[in-house]
């Protein structure tokens, strides 16, 4: 028996020995690799790419400084429309042309505007109420021209930022042959060209 038992292990070794082993190989697995990331020019294209975000960086100040200006000089227009608009009127006395304590008063705040804005180019007309003759009235309202003219050349303004004209009679303020109507008329006008 342990000779039958002998020959039937080494029939069988000699059996395996004389066969090949097959093994099976599996296909390598194949390991995707990464790509490697071409460096080529990166270095440019971070530069161009930073020139790009600082050109709009500035693009964008400049166009916000463009807007405040543009802001600024609106007011400043607005400013002076408004301060154009505060010029006043000065009354004078029947048949005078001499300055009343509150035609000063008017005058000073007007040529403080004057002095404000020296590019103003102002044209003073002088005016009468209806009573008198046209040549009279003229002269009458060019003399109260010149009175005023000469209140803002004494306050420092230059005399060639200032022109007079007179109206006479020519273009009452109000309608009316009453005293309140001619009180309103006689006048001197500061005018902004």
């Amino acid at each position: 028996f342990l000779l039958s038992m002998m020959m039937a292990v080494t029939g069988f070794l000699v059996g395996c020995a004389g066969q090949q082993a097959t093994v099976e190989e599996q296909p390598a697995q194949q390991v995707e690799e990464s790509p490697v990331p071409d460096t080529t020019g990166y270095a440019q294209r971070a530069a161009d790419s930073l020139a790009q975000v600082q050109n709009e960086i500035k693009e964008r100040e400049r166009q916000q400084a463009d807007a405040r200006l543009e802001e600024e000089r609106k007011q400043a227009m607005l400013k002076e429309e408004q301060d154009i608009a505060s010029l006043q009127i000065i009354y004078f006395d029947f048949d005078k042309s001499n300055l009343l304590p509150s035609a000063r008063n008017i005058l000073q705040k007007n040529a403080e505007l004057l002095m404000k804005y020296p590019k103003w180019q102002v044209i003073v007309e002088g005016h009468c109420d209806e009573r008198g003759s046209t040549e009279y009235n003229l002269a009458l309202g060019e003399r109260r021209a010149a009175t005023v003219k000469q209140y803002y050349q004494d306050f420092g303004i230059d005399p060639k930022q200032v022109k007079i004209i007179s109206y006479g009679e020519e273009r009452p303020a109000v309608q009316g042959h009453s005293e309140k109507a001619w009180a309103k008329n006689r006048r001197a006008v500061t005018v902004v060209k």
